[in-house]
């Protein structure tokens, strides 16, 4: 990884090859997340690696351990509830697995990002480089695939020969003579999901470390590639969320007080008040709303559904971690249609909304503990250096959205997607506002004041 604010303190690349690498690890890991979320798991754990290493030869490695901040404590105990609930689970050892990988994921972010902020200076150049080169080559490859109708991707699939058997799900595809001449562009939509948070580091990267005389149009470029790639995509929840992020950067721009409240009463509404929500939505007719997405107008009457059939369980402890898993598929087999629900009435495996989810699976309990650990999250927000505070706003305003209307729970790479941005976001911070090595009160600004 060149890094050319690097150049100006300590001397040519060559003297720094060693410090590239853990440049050249975020680049990789940041591309590969554009081009196949299913590897973030893989690429964090990867950096968690490259980090420790780094950390051991610096003679760091204690800073790894977690610290019990508020934050921390809200994290864990959100978790430890989902671990706890595999006590009335019907499988346990799906609550406690499921439980477990996001424990995993937690504490690896939460390390990182004390590894990153404890990292050398030009490590951490290099790792900024990382991040804004990365965002640059994984989000101009989606951009050709978008408007290529995956030109690349299909190329690569036919020269590896590689069949139905091997590319699912099979729906997406369309053959002729034994070669792949069409994929659907619902293909890209898990694609897209990580767009809307990772374009915020990668922008504030830019602007510290590029090249000086494009700074600022490349990090403005960043964004712009970002929220073209979303807008040409088909995922409608990623749309929302840039939008909603962009607002919350602007809102915070004017006022870090104001959104901090603002978002902070949206969260704990979303979190306590989801299941009269959903219902009221449903009695309201929108799933039959002409205005709505088709897609949008299917998850009214999944989410009125969820919320039924947590009223009908166990509103106060939920039927345990990740049980939707097991208890969807059979509900299904036997739920039928209202007379003007145009879509099926299914709880599928997961609720397409986290907040609903949790009510579901881990109750009353679950739903309080995760208001809180927002309202953590808003709280360590408000107290980051000032550079850096709209972005991550703008942040968790397009995460909460995700969270509100996308993908389960407890997938893997979706739990992974929020720790991967979170370490993007840390790097960004080092560099932005400088790190606890340089200035150790910088990370948290807790002199200054609020607008």
């Amino acid at each position: 990884m060149l890094a050319s604010e690097a150049d100006a303190v300590r001397g040519p690349f060559l003297d720094r090859l060693p410090n590239a690498a853990l440049g050249t690890v975020v680049l990789g890991s940041v591309v590969a997340t554009l081009i196949s979320p299913r590897t973030i798991p893989f690429v964090l754990g990867l950096i968690l690696i490259s980090l420790m290493i780094s950390a051991a030869l610096g003679g760091r490695l204690r800073q790894a351990l977690p610290r019990f901040d508020w934050l921390t404590v809200a994290l864990l105990s959100f978790v430890s509830w989902a671990a706890i609930s595999a006590l009335w689970s019907e499988v346990p050892s799906l609550a406690l697995g499921k439980s477990g990988l996001a424990l995993i994921i937690l504490l690896a972010t939460l390390a990182m990002v004390r590894l990153i902020l404890q990292e050398d200076t030009m490590n951490a150049l290099h790792m900024a480089d990382g991040v804004w080169v990365g965002a640059a080559i994984g989000l101009t490859y989606f951009f050709i695939e978008l408007v290529s109708d995956q030109s690349i991707k299909m190329w690569v699939y036919n020269t590896l020969a590689l069949g139905p058997e091997v590319l699912k799900p099979a729906r997406h595809f369309e053959w002729q003579d034994g070669r792949i001449v069409a994929i659907s562009p619902i293909d890209l939509t898990r694609n897209t999901t990580p767009v809307s948070l990772l374009i915020w580091p990668a922008a504030i990267a830019a602007l510290v470390t590029a090249p000086r005389i494009v700074r600022r149009p490349l990090s403005l470029g960043l964004l712009a590639l970002g929220i073209a790639v979303i807008a040409l995509s088909t995922h409608e929840t990623s749309k929302l969320a840039v939008v909603v992020g962009l607002v919350g950067y602007m809102l915070a721009r004017l006022s870090h007080t104001w959104a901090f409240r603002l978002m902070g009463v949206a969260w704990v509404a979303c979190c306590l008040l989801i299941l009269p929500a959903a219902m009221l939505a449903h009695r309201a007719d929108l799933h039959n709303a002409s205005w709505l997405q088709p897609s949008a107008q299917h998850r009214i009457i999944i989410w009125n559904h969820t919320a039924e059939q947590t009223l009908q369980y166990n509103p106060v402890f939920g039927i345990g971690a990740n049980m939707t898993h097991i208890l969807g598929p059979r509900l299904n087999e036997t739920t039928e249609n209202g007379p003007d629900e145009q879509h099926s009435r299914t709880l599928s495996r997961h609720a397409h909304n986290i907040f609903l989810q949790t009510w579901f699976e881990l109750g009353a309990v679950g739903a309080i503990f995760l208001a809180l650990a927002g309202v953590a999250l808003l709280g360590t927000i408000r107290r980051l250096n000032r550079a850096v505070r709209s972005e991550a706003f703008a942040m968790f305003a397009s995460g909460a959205v995700l969270a509100l209307a996308s993908y389960g729970m407890w997938q893997v790479w979706y739990m992974a997607m929020f720790g991967f941005a979170t370490v993007l976001f840390a790097i960004a911070c080092r560099v932005r506002t400088g790190g606890a090595v340089d200035r150790p009160h910088n990370w948290t600004d807790r002199h200054a004041g609020s607008r």
